[in-house]
């Protein structure tokens, strides 16, 4: 019995939070010419000492006051030793101020930043057969496949850089690199995530 509210409990959470999410990047797109919007792709390496691995991934970020953004984003990792894993994540900027001007004290505006950061995230793992499982009686199963999602937790720093160029997409493109320490159930992890940034 206890198994089954459990289950309930966390899939109502998902529920709630995927939600909250989606309505959150909605009214981002529709409010971006309003603040600034960034839509962005990048890779990610997952380091740690049973499991590591990379993923592709897509975000936006969104300034919702001058130095305060948040950051939704996607990734879907390689299939590794039969399991197939996904993130949806929810991350919290500041971006630290007067950093471009020690950083490059001739420019005129703003082109380096440096941020700390926060979030949480929503684990998606399943396995691509049917494997036999007498104790997994947390674990649902679907279709003959073992799945099963977990809440974690992240905080790291990282750094955007806007590209120096004449070129019209370039000028409006910029890169970033981020370092997060990342937490689900009893696991950690480091996560490095790299990319670029287009603003719309």
């Amino acid at each position: 019995m206890f198994h089954v509210k459990q289950g309930f409990c966390k899939s109502l959470l998902m529920k709630i939070s995927l939600s909250l999410l989606l309505t959150i990047i909605s009214q981002t797109i529709y409010s971006q010419k309003e603040k600034e919007f960034k839509i962005g792709l990048g890779s990610d390496l997952c380091l740690g000492s049973e499991y590591n691995n990379f993923a592709t991934s897509a975000r936006i970020t969104y300034n919702i006051l001058d130095r305060f953004r948040v950051v939704p984003a996607y990734a879907v990792y390689l299939k590794k030793e039969k399991k197939n894993m996904n993130t949806i994540s929810f991350d919290f900027n500041y971006l630290i101020p007067n950093v471009s001007k020690k950083a490059f004290p001739k420019s005129s505006e703003e082109i380096f930043f440096i941020y700390p950061t926060v979030g949480f995230f929503i684990l998606n793992y399943s396995n691509s057969e049917n494997i036999r499982c007498d104790e997994c009686s947390t674990m649902p199963s679907y279709n003959g496949k073992n799945y099963d999602s977990n809440f974690g937790f992240n905080f790291g720093a990282g750094a955007e850089w806007k590209l120096p160029s004449s070129s019209k997409f370039l000028k409006k493109s910029s890169l970033f690199l981020e370092m997060k320490y990342v937490t689900v159930e009893k696991y950690t992890r480091l996560l490095f995530s790299s990319g670029l940034l287009y603003k719309l």
